[in-house]
């Protein structure tokens, strides 16, 4: 049914199947619409003709979107695309869908006859609370219709916080795949939970990045979440230190699991809620393990905190900490980095005048310590006053 363009949508599938109801849960700037939206053009524009129920956004905004994700399409092809592209926007409520479909679409002599695809975008946009009965029954009506005369259907889904689609339990008995997309930063992650025609994937996502021209979803190119080292100095007399993080993900809805051998629990768990404030990392149901290779008496110090929380930032959005680069610093429940001991401060301005660091050497401190270190023999200093702007230090393409 689809192009190989979507392979990364039909490989977890295991196959698109006319007929079959598909229902696409997400919450808002997941680009589930997005998606669905990329699902039509492939079909418009071999021919299929594709019609959109649209209850939360005018067919104006449907026109935009597609018109960009078209942008570099030959003209003829465009107007090609569009024309098999059709749309109903002024659906009273979800109860007219049954009477609807009949008389537009099932009828022969119907606006809509013909349609290989139907988007309800979304089921939700009226707002239909989920104790509504009657109007769910309507919507399953909807949906067996359209079964039977072998018309798919995309039906677009709020989802909760705990990423389920919104909705009555029935819900997930009256289609026939539920495909979830979660979006993180510089990404989203598509999980299918629920697969009539093959296998689900509760535990494993594909994980697809935005076209910035586009709008596009596409897989990304590092579908694999990588284990990240961040590098730090501990003075008196014990040098360096490492941390490897690595943040996978854990079923989809089940609760995340940190493994930490050696390390205070409590204080791990205090980390990533403080990294999880900053906008675009959610941090919720993810997996994390953390390893700290500590020389001299092997304690946990505060002042690893914030190479800890690099190091599980990297793993997340995959990019590695450049080798050369240190950072020091006590993270705070308000993401701040606390100012170094004095004692650790003079170790490391000694250490930089002695040559015992390997140059060159970045160093990302608190302003304070900034201010104390010396300055040139190879050594970039870059104050970070909060973990935002270390992240936006050691990857500033993330602005």
């Amino acid at each position: 049914m689809l192009s190989d363009h979507l392979k990364w949508l039909i490989e977890p599938l295991g196959q698109v199947w006319q007929g079959y109801v598909y229902l696409m849960a997400g919450q808002p700037g997941s680009r589930k619409s997005g998606l669905s939206l990329q699902v039509a053009l492939d079909l418009a524009q071999r021919g299929q003709k594709v019609l959109f129920i649209l209850n939360e956004e005018p067919a104006s905004r449907l026109l935009e979107r597609a018109l960009r994700m078209m942008s570099a399409w030959p003209a003829d092809q465009v107007r090609r695309t569009l024309a098999n592209l059709l749309v109903q926007e002024d659906l009273q409520t979800v109860d007219a869908l049954p009477r609807f479909v009949a008389m537009n679409v099932l009828a022969a002599g119907g606006r809509f006859h013909g349609v290989s695809l139907i988007v309800l975008d979304s089921i939700q946009g009226q707002g239909l609370s989920a104790n509504a009965t009657a109007e769910w029954e309507s919507v399953y009506e909807f949906f067996r219709l359209c079964q039977t005369a072998r018309i798919t259907v995309l039906a677009i889904c709020h989802s909760t916080k705990r990423h389920d689609a919104a909705g009555p339990r029935s819900l997930q008995h009256n289609v026939d795949a539920i495909l979830v997309l979660r979006q993180m930063i510089r990404c989203r992650l598509l999980f299918v939970v629920k697969n009539r025609g093959g296998p689900a994937s509760l535990s494993n996502a594909v994980k697809l990045e935005l076209d910035p021209i586009s709008l596009m979803l596409r897989e990304a190119p590092h579908a694999k979440l990588m284990t990240a080292v961040a590098r730090t100095y501990l003075g008196a007399g014990m040098g360096m230190a490492e941390v490897q993080s690595s943040v996978g993900l854990c079923g989809l809805g089940s609760r995340g699991r940190v493994v930490a051998p050696g390390l205070p629990r409590k204080e791990i768990e205090q980390l990533i809620a403080t990294i999880s404030q900053i906008e675009g990392i959610g941090f919720d149901d993810l997996d994390f393990q953390i390893q700290c290779r500590l020389p001299g008496d092997r304690v946990y110090r505060g002042v690893l905190g914030l190479p800890l929380c690099l190091a599980l930032m990297a793993s997340f959005v995959q990019k590695s900490i450049p080798a050369r680069q240190l950072q020091l610093g006590e993270i705070d429940l308000f993401r701040n980095v606390r100012d170094l001991p004095v004692a650790l401060v003079n170790d490391l301005a000694a250490a930089i005048v002695a040559g015992e660091l390997p140059t060159p050497l970045r160093l990302l401190v608190p302003p304070s310590a900034a201010s104390q270190l010396p300055i040139g023999l190879g050594v970039e200093i870059v104050p970070v006053r909060n973990l935002d702007e270390a992240m936006f230090g050691t990857w500033p393409e993330l602005r």
